[in-house]
């Protein structure tokens, strides 16, 4: 599951998984994340690279995204669905 996190502020969510025989590719395969996230895979400096991606940005819109991560490595694939909820901001004068 992931964590809530906030409209206009700054996300960082690591994604990992463990397995595979080879170097970690992940993709967004269906659905959408909240304007403003994007899903990173990490940079590695050897091989193979089995280091977490994350979804980070500043989302723009509240509300709930549904969203399938499929992660490739070698010739073995899986798919996890997630929900994210992005709780409005609250605009307060102090």
């Amino acid at each position: 599951s992931l964590p809530q996190i906030m409209q206009n502020r700054l996300a960082d969510i690591p994604l990992q998984a463990q397995g595979g025989t080879d170097t970690y590719f992940w993709r967004i395969s269906s659905g959408a994340l909240p304007s403003g996230l994007t899903l990173k895979d990490a940079v590695c400096l050897s091989s193979p690279c089995k280091a977490p991606a994350r979804l980070s940005g500043t989302p723009t819109s509240y509300g709930s995204y549904t969203f399938t991560v499929t992660l490739r490595s070698g010739d073995e694939s899986i798919s996890k669905e997630f929900t994210l909820v992005v709780v409005q901001a609250l605009n307060s004068p102090y």
